[in-house]
């Protein structure tokens, strides 16, 4: 009979323990940060209706990212590929009994078919950070400084990541007003310079003027991306009322901002940030890794001030990001900020109990029961091997102590404390026990 793969799913990804401290550790320091800022835990389902992401993602996310299922009656569903419509529904469902503004997180696995290549998978944990019922800049500029506070809570500094952001009034006054774009080809604009840096700069000119077949108008679109200060902008004529627009407006003010909260050295405005997903309204951001080896968007997010508007009456402005911890990860590998001892077992409170043949089994279970009820951990060698052989097992899984039972200790109701990093040992009363290992450890 021939033998099943070993392997998982394309795509898909198993997890030994090493691999669970490391997301758990990551995972952890983000709890920290946005717990910090008053955040709250929340999850949804993991299958949705497919309808409300067709009505609000991007169609390449619909139709070609989605793992979808089918029922017996035909209606479709979709697992998640992404949080932030789920998010919607269930805020509309309870908006009048929730307490506004809302400030959720989630850590949820998410599902996307798209092609496996290096920290990205079909499978994958995301982090999510909104800030839901503040329709002010200065729910932006706390995304920005939840995002800074995160990197730096890993140690990473402005010189190897930036926050690119950009604004979707603006770029919408920006297209319309100023390149004379036409309204039906709008969206296809965005979705040409939303893969401008994928695209080698002759083939992404050649697809801009094919779609506009205006000189003028391409000319302007091929221009966004070559400024980073909206009072500088290197367009002729600009309309005489373009400084009034209420997406440059925004502009001006977030850039303001920035600069008077300190976070001026990690946050570059970019014109040519637009993020794919359709319900941007208003800000939008990427965090990018400035070095070589990775130069590539992390994660990033935006404004959805019309989300809600799919279940509910009421409008609820929100904003928020999308971070994939495995990106995350080897970024801070790449730099490395992960320390070694995060892949080992913490065992620092840890004892290692060895019975040195089934007659001791039992006081060794009783005793692994009284240091578990104080706190500490406590694993038994119920194979009684040879003490040398449990020694070295307690000392390669990191254990600092290891209590030795033999029928002399069953006798005398006492154990032999071994101190594996000294070797010191002594016996005491199974009663003392706890006291002197919590005066070690």
């Amino acid at each position: 009979m021939n033998k099943f793969s070993t392997q998982p799913l394309r795509g898909f990804s198993d997890f030994y323990p090493e691999e669970m401290r490391v997301d758990k550790w990551i995972l952890g320091k983000i709890r920290e940060v946005v717990e910090g800022y008053g955040y709250e835990e929340w999850n949804g389902p993991t299958l949705e209706s497919i309808d409300i992401f067709a009505a609000k993602s991007s169609e390449e996310l619909v139709t070609e990212q989605a793992f979808i299922v089918e029922k017996v009656k035909g209606e479709k569903l979709i697992l998640r590929p992404e949080l932030t419509p789920s998010l919607a529904r269930m805020v509309a469902a309870k908006i009048k009994e929730l307490e506004l503004p809302l400030r959720w997180y989630v850590f949820p696995n998410c599902f996307r078919y798209e092609r496996p290549q290096r920290g990205r998978r079909r499978e994958f944990i995301q982090v999510n950070v909104d800030i839901l019922s503040h329709d002010g800049l200065y729910a932006d500029l706390e995304i920005f400084n939840i995002i800074v506070d995160i990197m730096k809570s890993f140690g990473v500094t402005g010189k190897q990541f930036q926050i690119r952001w950009n604004n979707r009034r603006f770029l919408d006054e920006l297209l319309l007003m100023v390149a004379k774009v036409p309204e039906g080809l709008k969206n296809q604009v965005y979705k040409m310079i939303d893969k401008r840096d994928k695209m080698e700069p002759a083939e992404y000119e050649k697809w801009v003027r094919d779609t506009l077949r205006d000189d003028a108008a391409a000319d302007r679109v091929l221009q966004i991306g070559s400024f980073h200060d909206i009072n500088v902008l290197p367009f002729d004529n600009l309309p005489h009322e373009f400084f009034e627009y209420p997406g440059v407006k925004e502009v001006q003010q977030l850039t303001e901002m920035i600069k008077k909260a300190g976070l001026k050295p990690y946050c570059t405005f970019s014109p040519e940030i637009v993020r794919g997903l359709d319900y941007y309204t208003g800000t939008v951001y990427e965090v990018f890794d400035t070095g070589t080896e990775n130069r590539r968007a992390l994660f990033g997010g935006g404004r959805y001030d019309n989300l809600i508007d799919l279940f509910s009456d009421v409008q609820l402005p929100g904003t928020g990001f999308g971070l994939g911890i495995y990106v995350l990860e080897l970024f801070l590998t790449t730099y490395n900020k992960i320390p070694p001892e995060v892949k080992l077992p913490d065992r620092s409170h840890g004892v290692y109990i060895a019975p040195l043949d089934a007659s001791c089994l039992l006081l060794a279970i009783k005793v692994a029961q009284l240091l578990r009820a104080q706190g500490k951990q406590a694993l038994v060698g119920y194979d009684c091997r040879k003490l040398g052989r449990q020694i070295e097992t307690a000392s390669k899984r990191g254990f600092p102590y290891v209590i030795i039972i033999g029928k002399k200790e069953v006798d005398a109701q006492s154990v032999t404390l071994k101190n594996l990093q000294n070797g010191e040992q002594q016996t005491v009363p199974i009663a003392e026990m706890g006291k002197i290992l919590v005066s070690k450890t």
